[in-house]
C-alpha cells in the first residue's frame, strides 16, 4: 500500500468536501459558495472538514476558506475525453484529490455537485462512510426501468475494458444518482477502475450521458454495501428549480460578495433556494393559463 494511503487512528481521520466547477456558467461557481455556506451553516462541529475545490478559477474562490486545485486547459481536454464526454471531470477530479490530498486508508472524502446545498449537519454524511460502506445519492432504480431503455439496448453484449477483461451488464443492476460521492481513500484503486469501466461504456454507445454515475456506483455495489445520503440536501438541478434558486442566488451574491466569508456566512439564513408549496402552485397555474404559442410552418434551411 502506498505511503500516502496508510492507517492512521480514528482521532487523526480527516474529512474532505470536495466541489469540481468548470465551464463558463458562473452559476456552477456560485453554486459551490452556496453550498459551502449551506454546510458550515448546518454543520455543529467543523474542526476535522476540510474543503477542497478543484475549478478552472482559482481567484474566484480566493476569499474562502478552501484548498483549490486549478483545471488547466490540458487537464480538462484529458479528463473530458478531448472534449467528448465531460462528466467524467467528476471523477478524474476525485482521484485528483485523493492523490495530492495524501490521504490515509481510513481518511473520507465526500463530493458533491455544485447545485447541491445541505438542510442537515454533514457530519451524518460522514459518519456514514467507511471502508466497507459507500455512499451516493440515490438509488434510482434498476435498468428494466422505463427510463433506462438506453441501457438495455445498447450493452447487451459484454463490454471490453483493458486487457481481456470484459464487463457484463444485467438488467437488474441499479441506477445511481451520483450528486453525492463519499468513500474511504482506502477505494482509491475503484475510482480508476469506475474510470475504466465509464470510457469502454462510453466509447460502446456515446450518446448514453449517464454511465459516469453508472460506473461508479458499479464498481461501488460491488465492493461493499452502497447507501443513499438523499435526507441530507436538496438540489436545484431540475429546471423550475433552477430558475428559482438562480435569481436568488445571484441577488445574494450581488448584495453580500463583497464582504467577508463570515460575513456572508451570517447573512445565509436570507438566501432562500426552495419555493414555497404557494409560489410552486401558482407556478404551475401560470403555465397552464398560458396562451399556447403559434408555430410557423416555414421550416429553417
Amino acid at each position: 500500500m502506498p505511503i500516502q494511503y496508510k492507517e492512521r487512528q480514528h482521532s487523526q481521520l480527516r474529512q474532505v468536501l470536495l466541489y469540481v466547477a468548470y465551464g463558463d456558467d458562473l452559476l456552477y461557481y456560485q453554486g459551490v459558495k452556496t453550498s459551502i455556506l449551506s454546510v458550515l451553516h448546518h454543520c455543529k462541529n467543523n474542526r476535522q472538514l476540510e474543503v477542497v475545490v478543484i475549478s478552472e478559477k482559482p481567484d474566484f474562490f480566493a476569499n474562502y476558506p478552501v484548498t483549490h486545485f486549478t483545471i488547466t486547459p490540458a487537464l480538462k481536454l484529458d479528463w473530458s475525453l478531448n472534449n467528448r464526454y465531460h462528466y467524467r471531470i467528476k471523477n478524474r477530479a476525485l482521484a485528483h484529490a485523493i492523490d495530492n490530498l495524501h490521504l490515509g486508508a481510513n481518511d473520507k472524502i465526500l463530493a458533491l455537485d455544485t447545485d447541491t446545498y445541505l438542510t442537515k449537519d454533514i457530519n451524518g454524511l460522514f459518519d456514514k462512510i467507511n471502508v466497507h460502506q459507500s455512499l451516493m445519492f440515490l438509488d434510482e432504480g434498476p435498468l428494466t426501468k422505463k427510463q433506462f431503455t438506453e441501457y438495455r439496448e445498447s450493452y447487451q453484449s459484454p463490454i471490453k475494458l483493458e486487457g481481456d477483461e470484459g464487463y457484463q451488464i444485467s438488467h437488474q443492476d441499479h441506477m445511481w444518482g451520483s450528486l453525492m460521492v463519499g468513500i474511504t481513500a482506502s477505494k482509491r484503486t475503484l475510482v480508476d477502475k469506475a474510470d475504466q469501466l465509464l470510457v469502454a461504456l462510453h466509447q460502446w454507445a456515446p450518446t448514453v450521458r449517464t454511465v459516469e454515475q453508472f460506473a461508479i456506483s458499479q464498481v461501488l455495489s460491488n465492493d461493499g454495501e452502497l447507501i443513499e445520503g438523499k435526507n441530507y440536501v436538496h438540489h436545484y438541478s431540475h429546471k423550475g428549480r433552477k430558475y428559482f434558486a438562480q435569481t436568488n442566488i445571484e441577488a445574494f451574491f450581488a448584495n453580500y460578495g463583497h464582504y467577508t466569508f463570515d460575513t456572508q456566512l451570517q447573512y445565509y439564513p436570507k438566501l432562500r433556494l426552495r419555493r414555497t408549496l404557494a409560489a410552486f402552485l401558482l407556478e404551475k397555474f401560470a403555465k397552464l393559463t398560458q396562451s399556447p404559442k403559434t408555430t410557423s410552418r416555414t421550416k429553417a434551411i
